[in-house]
């Protein structure tokens, strides 16, 4: 299991210069589950970056726009199923959406979890 992205919440997703400078778009689209913009960013270290605009007041994290502004949001993990769950049992995590299809990882499922404080961490399946 390694780090795959890390995800930031943005009033715009195609302005990567809200979160860091120097980057390259990967892809984007629309997700409708998250009813979200995403744009996907790598970095001069190779490190991608995911930005996230909520497109209305149902999207899931429009809340957390509005009471943080642009900010980070969670981490992305790549794992197998069997990887994700014995995490999430090691972390205390509760799945809160998933698994989903991506707009932006094809053949791919996500399905996130949360922690008692309230931090959100995503994993990419297959």
């Amino acid at each position: 299991m390694q780090i795959h992205h890390t995800g930031y919440i943005v009033k715009n997703a195609e302005d990567p210069l809200s979160v860091q400078s120097g980057l390259h778009l990967v892809a984007s689209g629309i997700d409708p589950a998250q009813e979200a913009k995403i744009c996907l960013y790598k970095n001069q270290q190779n490190e991608l970056l995911e930005l996230v605009e909520p497109l209305n007041e149902r999207s899931p994290v429009w809340n957390f726009l509005q009471k943080n502004g642009n900010a980070f949001h969670h981490y992305c993990y790549s794992s197998t199923e069997d990887e994700m769950i014995n995490y999430a049992k090691k972390h205390e995590l509760i799945k809160i959406m998933g698994p989903l299809d991506t707009a932006l990882f094809p053949g791919q499922k996500v399905v996130f979890y949360i922690s008692k404080q309230q931090e959100i961490t995503e994993f990419i399946l297959g």
